[in-house]
């Protein structure tokens, strides 16, 4: 029997998909079988395409990641797969120099500040090495974390502000992250360039007038979120001048201008709450300034009225709930006697 591609020459075997006889030169063996040229070729193809990825994962590094967690602790090492949409993902624990530790560690999203794509988990790296390229896109914006840490880049896709988390690409070529995976919930706010350039220059400009009153000279220096709360402050937005003291006393617990300025906020939401007639919300925010200074004058005497407003205002709920089940009974032993 003669080769149908080769007519001067005996088949030497048959495919063993469709069973056709072939010369030794048409037939191919894989694993133990042989293949006609037409059933090899979508074999070789897959072959191709391994020997392809496995070239790729020869050029491309594995991706170092350094999770930032909000108590201030941090894990890095590598994650073979990360769903963002999950709760978390599996970290893969290195040392400093990329060696395995044998420890893989458990990563909630919720725990995180953000996970950083580096360059180096040391923070050295080689500034004339190639880094990956990313495809210009997004929005431009500037994260600012509870703990103060400010990051300017841009996102990978459009902003979406419902997003949990996002990816955010440093604008400063220089800086370790090649990428960033941002946890909205440790943000203390999100900024476009402008709005991030207005308020940097209006903490300036109080920084300068309290330098100017005198008020820094023989005292802890005002830090960047204590200007910004005094700023809000003064636009009278009492919870975000509280957010923003409350940041910078982590950085400064023992300051009693701090603590003085804290009071004063509180107090002044907790009246915001009684101007709206939520007293037990006024009384929670009193009782927060109490925490503060026990003895503050204001927040006791607040407080003091605010129960007892409180209490008469339960009374007359009771003696109106009461007085309704009286005259219900009153009403049905009424109906009882007319149907006798």
């Amino acid at each position: 029997m003669k080769c149908p591609n080769h007519l001067l020459r005996n088949a030497a075997g048959y495919c063993c998909v469709c069973g056709s006889f072939f010369c030794e030169d048409c037939l191919t063996r894989h694993e133990g079988n042989l293949y006609c040229p037409k059933h090899y070729k979508p074999i070789a193809a897959k072959h191709e395409e391994e020997l392809k990825r496995a070239e790729s994962r020869k050029r491309h590094a594995r991706h170092a990641l350094i999770a930032y967690f909000k108590d201030g602790h941090r894990e890095q090492g590598v994650c073979h797969a990360m769903n963002i949409r999950e709760p978390g993902f599996h970290l893969s624990c290195e040392d400093d120099r990329g060696a395995t530790t044998g420890k893989t560690a458990r990563i909630r999203f919720a725990d995180l500040r953000c996970v950083a794509n580096v360059k180096s988990y040391t923070g050295k790296f080689d500034k004339s090495q190639p880094q990956e390229e990313h495809t210009q896109g997004g929005t431009e914006v500037v994260v600012e974390f509870e703990d103060g840490e400010v990051i300017d880049g841009r996102t990978v896709h459009v902003f979406d502000p419902d997003a949990p988390r996002f990816y955010l690409i440093p604008k400063d070529p220089n800086s370790n992250y090649i990428n960033v995976l941002v946890e909205r919930s440790a943000l203390s706010g999100i900024y476009s360039p402008d709005e991030w350039a207005s308020r940097k220059a209006a903490a300036e400009n109080k920084r300068r007038q309290l330098k100017a009153e005198g008020q820094v000279v023989g005292s802890t220096p005002t830090s960047q979120e204590e200007t910004m709360g005094d700023f809000y402050f003064e636009q009278h937005n009492y919870t975000g001048a509280l957010e923003q003291y409350r940041v910078a006393a982590r950085r400064a617990p023992d300051s009693p201008r701090l603590k003085k300025k804290s009071l004063a906020a509180t107090l002044n939401i907790g009246i915001g709450h009684v101007k709206r007639r939520d007293y037990p919300k006024a009384l929670e925010w009193m009782e927060k300034a109490l925490e503060i200074d026990p003895d503050n004058d204001a927040a006791v005497r607040k407080a003091k009225q605010l129960r007892k407003i409180i209490e008469k205002t339960t009374r007359r709920m009771q003696a109106y709930k009461e007085g309704t089940l009286f005259n219900k009974a009153k009403a049905e032993e009424a109906d009882e006697l007319l149907d006798d």
